[in-house]
Formats: structure tokens, sequence, C-alpha cells
């Protein structure tokens, strides 16, 4: 029996991107709720089923057995563009992490201090792989042999990388950007993205 598939992150991590290689792949993904064999949903990213997320399938919908996977992305793509979320968002982070966003912070600290907790959220639930959703189409095979179906078609080596993008609702920033605004924690964003693989 193959196991079901999820595949988890920081919300903007690109999570819609993969759901839609998959799909393509032949691999029944939903995005943000349970499909036959995956999810790709950055819900997922807290393991607690007591808090249930704004969409409809959260780990109560998640069978067993399961391939864990952590998608990440640069830091400064998911921080610009958290700062578009909904309230609905960022009232499930608050509860999902209580005590981190606290009401001195500004958006952007808000956004770096999501990008950081959500990730080690993750990591908290050991997942089986962790991959940069930029490398996807070139790790595309070591993704399929986790998921434990080997040879399929690497759809994401043409797929567009706009497929849920939210651009021109937000400000792109830079890492001056976020040292104005919180010196100390983005030294802490800059080192936890090195240990993801972003050097820049």
């Amino acid at each position: 029996m193959k196991p079901y598939i999820v595949i988890t992150g920081c919300g903007s991590s690109g999570t819609g991107f993969t759901a839609k290689a998959l799909n393509k792949a032949g691999v029944q993904a939903k995005h943000e709720r349970a499909g036959r064999d995956a999810i790709v949903s950055w819900y997922l990213g807290a393991k607690d089923v007591r808090l249930p997320s704004p969409k409809a399938s959260g780990w109560s919908k998640v069978p067993t057995p399961y391939v864990l996977l952590h998608q990440t992305r640069h830091p400064l793509k998911v921080i610009s563009t958290v700062q578009a979320f909904r309230p609905e968002s960022w009232d499930y982070m608050g509860r999902c992490l209580p005590g981190v966003f606290t009401p001195d912070l500004s958006l952007i600290q808000r956004c770096m201090r999501y990008w950081y907790h959500w990730n080690l959220l993750v990591e908290q639930q050991r997942p089986s792989l962790r991959y940069q959703v930029e490398r996807l189409p070139e790790l595309w095979d070591m993704v399929c042999d986790v998921i434990e179906r080997p040879g399929l078609p690497n759809t994401a080596q043409d797929l567009s990388k706009t497929t849920h993008s939210r651009a021109g609702t937000y400000k792109a920033l830079t890492w001056r950007d976020l040292r104005r605004a919180d010196a100390i924690f983005t030294h802490e964003v800059r080192k936890l993205g090195k240990r993801y693989g972003y050097g820049d």
C-alpha cells in the first residue's frame, strides 16, 4: 500500500504549484484540501487536530500511513507575500503559535516571525524530506522516490511558477527592509534560511 502524501511548509511556499505538478503527473493531490492521494497545504504545518484550519481539511482528514515532506521557499519571498495574508489566516497562525504575534510588532516583524516559527513547527513533525520548491524540477526524482511513486513524469519542469500568485498585493522586501524592522530577528531568519540552503 502506497502511503498518503502530505506536503506542508509556510503559506506562500509554492504549495499550489506543487499540488498542480503532482496532479499533472497523475497523483490526485489537492491544494489545502484532502485529495485521494495527497494534500499540499501550509495549514498542516501545525499538527494539532484541536486547532481546525480555516479550510475543511486539517489533520483529521489525513489517512495513515502517510509520508510527510517539508517544502521551503526563500525567506524573503515568503515574508514579502505573507504581508497580504487575510485576517482569518493570521488568526489561525496566532492560535497555532500562541504568544508569538504580540501587539507591539509591526507587520514585517509578524511576517518574519511567522516564517521562522512555522518552519520550526514543521521540523517538529520530523518530515521524511525537506526540499526547496525552487529546486523541485531538479529534485523531482528524489521527491518521487520518497513518496513511493518512482518514475512519475517531471511535470514541475514545465509548469508556470505563478500558479497562485499574489503579485501586486504586497511590497517585495529586501534584507535591508527586514534589518530596519528588526535587526536581531533578521539574523535569526537568515541563519535558519542558510540551514535550509538559502545563502543570500
